[in-house]
C-alpha cells in the first residue's frame, strides 16, 4: 500500500530505498524497522525504560509517508 501511495505522488526530492535498520545491524548496532503506529508505540514502550542503563545504541528506522512539499 505504501509503495502504491509513493508511486502516485510527486515529492520535492527523489525517492530512494535504504533499509537503515539493516545497515545499522550490519555494523553491529541494534536496530528495528518500524512501519506502523502500533509498532512504534510497542518499541518505544520497550526501549525508553532501558535507555539509562543501555551501554550500546539502538536505532529505530521509522517509515513515514512521503509529503508533496517540504517546509523546514
Amino acid at each position: 500500500a505504501f509503495q502504491a501511495y509513493r508511486d502516485r505522488i510527486k515529492t520535492p526530492w527523489p525517492s530512494f530505498e535504504v533499509d537503515v535498520a539493516a545497515l545499522a545491524r550490519a555494523f553491529g548496532c541494534a536496530a528495528r524497522r518500524i512501519s506502523t503506529y502500533d509498532e512504534l508505540v510497542r518499541e518505544l514502550d520497550e526501549i525508553v525504560p532501558t535507555l539509562a542503563s543501555r551501554a550500546e545504541p539502538v536505532l529505530l528506522d521509522v517509515v513515514i509517508a512521503a509529503t508533496e512539499t517540504f517546509e523546514p
